[in-house]
This record gives C-alpha cells, sequence and structure tokens, in this order.
C-alpha cells in the first residue's frame, strides 16, 4: 500500500463492505459480539470476552499481559529477557501497575462499550 501498488478503497466502500458482511454473517447464524467478531450462539471467544468484562486473566510467557485482583501486569520479552529472571528464580514481570478505584470505573466504563 505504500509503495502504491496496492489501492485502498474508499470510505464508502469500506462501509459497503462491512454492510455486507454483516448482512451475510446473519444469514450464515453469526451474531456479532465484538467490534470485528462474529459467532454462533454459544461460539464466542471466552478469552477475549474476559477483556470485555474486565475479568481477571493470568498471561503467562515472554510478552504477555495479565489482570489479576485490580492489578495489571506484563512480563519480559522477547524469550531471552522472560527465561533469564526465571533461571535466577525471579519474578519475569516486567511492570505492574495497581488500579486506583476512578481507574477501575474508567475501564468498567470503556470496556462496557
Amino acid at each position: 500500500m505504500r509503495q502504491g501498488k496496492l489501492p485502498l478503497p474508499s470510505e464508502d466502500e469500506e462501509a459497503d463492505m462491512y454492510a455486507l458482511v454483516m448482512e451475510r454473517m446473519a444469514k450464515a447464524g453469526r451474531e456479532h459480539y465484538e467490534i470485528s467478531n462474529y459467532a454462533k450462539p454459544g461460539y464466542q471467544s471466552q478469552h477475549n470476552l474476559a477483556y470485555w468484562r474486565n475479568e481477571n486473566y493470568f498471561g503467562f510467557g515472554a510478552g504477555a499481559h495479565g489482570y489479576i485482583e485490580g492489578k495489571r501486569y506484563s512480563n519480559n520479552g522477547p524469550i531471552q529477557h522472560y527465561l533469564e529472571p526465571l533461571r535466577k528464580k525471579e519474578s519475569p514481570i516486567l511492570y505492574q501497575k495497581e488500579l486506583t478505584p476512578m481507574n477501575v470505573i474508567e475501564e468498567e466504563l470503556m470496556l462496557g462499550l
């Protein structure tokens, strides 16, 4: 696209394509449950829905993120940086933040939209 070899559709064409996808997915029995995801009822990605519901989730592995009991964290990455502290019996967590009550309210509002 940057080299001019791939022309992008106009905004009107994008809107038409999106409407077509919505129509075809509905006819196929798929419900729109995220900005870009559709699924048969009962088959939505539980992993993704945990984010939107602001539920706890663990992040295991290099570069993974987690959210447990009001604390967000991210692990070291790439893999070499993740393994280094583990070899020393240390935590691979690079960053951790405890959310304030106001942060929680703001996230609930944003994720609920």
